[in-house]
């Protein structure tokens, strides 16, 4: 397999009747086409190159020459045309202005809460957050929501000069910079997290806009003049999070990142990971113990022996000392139980939350 990016930027580079070390134009053009016929004489042989989408991009008009030359010599061995999908794109842009992301399991637990959220909200989300598959893409677009790539790939990439990879990298990577400056924690980079407030990334943005945009956005969206500012500054609820239930896995990060203070826990007794902080009853409200756990189920009817082997592998699993410690790390409290004990929990769960659901009158 050959690789070669960033082709029709290097052979432009040749000035026309100018020999230098690489060659000349008409040399590196008629290398790409020996290059191609000799491969297209190799069955297992495969040449991937990376070429602009449009004349705009190729830059020059030695760029636009190379470009015509380059896409017809790869025509000639009936190359397969394909621009980069939104989903390719998220590996390169992630590969490009990320660390690999070591903390695979903190990745799924954010990932899962927000498929989950959409889901259990399916009224107030579009259609494409209920599919099985919408879990996959913030899988693989994580630390940014995809929402961000579809807008720049499906609706920014329809301006001229706006390119669908390197106008989304220099875009995104003025967006994270600014991000990391502030110290964001937040779980996920929303399409709302775009700090326009910044000047190099305000200015990247209205670059590829028509001219007016500038005051637009300063005043009505975004920055230290904006109405928007003026609003939160007058009404602290708008912009920030007053008081929520939430578990302790999913708000770990913002406690430790200083953007939430715990009041309390609605355990029976306090938290390992945050022992300073009373339970509900502690602080005097009774009665509202409540935890989150997680269970594994199985299809009714699996034989016995099935049950009590994966009982014991996965009781087996969780006492491993790094697994302990990163779900503890994560917030949460390991232990494990019998399947009768834990028939018993789920019998007292519906019974419980049943009750208080028929005298609230919930309806879901």
């Amino acid at each position: 397999m050959i690789l070669i990016d960033e082709l029709v930027a290097y052979v432009r580079q040749f000035e026309e009747g100018k020999t230098l070390t690489g060659g000349t134009f008409d040399s590196n053009l008629s290398f790409v086409q020996a290059l191609t016929e000799a491969l297209k004489a190799v069955p297992t042989a495969v040449l991937l190159a990376s070429l602009p989408e449009s004349d705009k991009e190729a830059g020059s008009q030695r760029g636009v020459k190379a470009l015509e030359a380059l896409a017809h010599y790869f025509g000639r061995v009936q190359a397969l045309w394909k621009p980069v999908a939104t989903e390719e794109a998220f590996e390169i842009v992630r590969r490009r202005l990320f660390a690999s992301i070591n903390d695979e399991l903190a990745m799924e637990s954010v990932c899962r809460a927000f498929a989950d959220f959409y889901t259990g909200n399916r009224d107030d989300f579009p259609q494409e957050t209920q599919e099985s598959r919408y879990f996959e893409r913030l899988v693989h677009a994580y630390p940014i929501h995809p929402e961000v790539f579809d807008r720049l790939y499906e609706d920014w990439s329809t301006l001229d000069n706006f390119q669908r990879t390197r106008g989304v990298l220099k875009m995104l990577a003025k967006v994270i910079h600014r991000l990391w400056k502030d110290g964001n924690n937040d779980p996920l980079i929303m399409p709302g997290s775009l700090p326009l407030y910044d000047a190099d990334v305000r200015n990247e943005v209205i670059y590829y806009l028509p001219q007016g945009w500038d005051p637009v956005i300063e005043r009505d969206v975004d920055g230290e003049r904006a109405e928007t500012t003026d609003i939160e500054n007058k009404d602290t609820r708008f912009g920030s999070v007053q008081m929520m239930f939430d578990t302790t896995s999913s708000a770990m990060g913002q406690i430790k990142g200083g953007k939430f203070r715990p009041l309390a826990v609605t355990t029976p007794t306090r938290s390992p990971q945050l022992p300073e902080v009373p339970t509900l009853a502690e602080a005097g409200v009774r009665g509202a113990d409540m935890s989150t756990w997680y269970a594994l189920y199985v299809t009714a009817g699996t034989p016995a022996e099935v049950v009590t082997r994966l009982q014991g592998e996965l009781a087996r699993v969780l006492k491993l000392p790094d697994v302990d410690a990163k779900l503890k790390s994560l917030g949460g409290e390991v232990s494990t139980i019998t399947p009768a004990q834990f028939a018993d929990l789920n019998r007292q769960e519906f019974e419980r939350f049943g009750k208080l659901i028929r005298e609230a009158g919930i309806k879901l």
